[in-house]
């Protein structure tokens, strides 16, 4: 009799630690899916910086995503099928780069194009019996959609460097390299924005 107090006992208690479907969640992290615990613990892992409309998530019974499970999972009145947003409100789908993720979830709302390279530094490395000038660039990124983005950089050295000795750094960089007067008077000035 002692056994089967236990047994009932133990199934009771089974029983309370089962989590009921309002309370039942799982989510899917960066390390797989894990026990979250708690009805709203979806739109907690989808305001993770982390996550995005894709990161999975499950309720009771089914997995979903961020940006589904129901008809309008943010709440912003655009279905979730349709919404370019899933994760976040957003009722105007504003997605001015046009990339199909609208702007407020948008980890990038430009579409950026090459311009053109602006001379931004010319280097002086001494060597043994020589010295070797080098001119760098900022390649000029710009936005071409309508969403107004900064313009990006990214600096590049010209592989055709100028190696001079028996002259000075201004001769040298005016006759041999050809960079210009205003930048031979502001050798090792870097003025460069990107990396």
């Amino acid at each position: 009799m002692r056994t089967g107090f236990v047994l009932l006992g133990s199934f009771l208690l089974a029983l309370l630690l089962v989590p009921t479907p309002a309370q039942a969640q799982w989510c899917q992290g960066i390390d797989g899916p894990y026990w979250c615990g708690d009805p709203d613990a979806c739109e907690a892992i989808c305001t993770e910086p982390w996550a995005d409309c894709t990161t999975s998530c499950s309720g009771w019974g089914g997995w979903t995503t961020c940006g589904g499970g129901g008809p309008d999972t943010d709440g912003d009145g655009v279905n979730d099928d349709v919404d370019n947003c899933g994760c976040a409100p957003n009722s105007n789908q504003a997605d001015c780069d046009g990339d199909g993720a609208g702007n407020v979830c948008d980890g990038e709302n430009a579409n950026y194009v090459f311009s053109h390279a602006d001379l931004c530094m010319v280097d002086r490395d001494t060597h043994f019996g020589y010295f070797e000038l080098e001119k760098h660039f900022d390649w000029v990124y710009t936005d071409s959609s309508s969403c107004g983005a900064p313009p990006t950089y990214d600096t590049h050295e010209d592989p055709n460097s100028a190696w001079c000795f028996n002259i000075s750094t201004h001769d040298c960089c005016l006759y041999v390299l050809e960079a210009g007067d205003w930048w031979c008077d502001r050798v090792d000035q870097d003025f460069c924005q990107g990396n």
